[in-house]
């Protein structure tokens, strides 16, 4: 069920950065990654894009430490009642293909801890 929040309007541009990269580490190919986080971010989208072709390009670009770094740091400012949403979106990447990798779950951890949100338990 998506959630939708006027609230993240303003760190959208984090949850993108940090959404892609989730979609990347959960596939091999670039045409898997996209179709991942569009499904990721239809929970924090609420407008009605017109064009995300140029939005989607993140998707194949990759994310930097200090770009990581930077989103994590906005979206630790979030209402705690919102940072579940965004460590599910992680969670749909890594689970999507029935299982999860150590590196997947490790980055999972590190998102949860630096957004100071508890982590599920993740069932594939």
């Amino acid at each position: 069920m998506p959630v939708r929040y006027r609230k993240y309007r303003p760190v959208m541009p984090a949850i993108q950065r940090l959404l892609s990269l989730f979609a990347r580490a959960g596939t091999k190919s670039a045409s898997d990654a996209e179709s991942l986080y569009r499904e990721a971010m239809a929970g924090f989208d609420n407008t009605k894009r017109q064009n995300t072709k140029g939005q989607d390009q993140a998707v194949l670009e990759k994310v930097t430490m200090r770009q990581l770094r930077e989103a994590l740091t906005t979206l630790n400012g979030l209402s705690p009642l919102l940072k579940p949403a965004i460590i599910d979106a992680c969670g749909h990447c890594i689970t999507h293909d029935g299982r999860v990798d150590v590196r997947e779950y490790e980055l999972m951890r590190l998102v949860a801890d630096q957004i100071d949100c508890p982590m599920p338990p993740l069932t594939a």
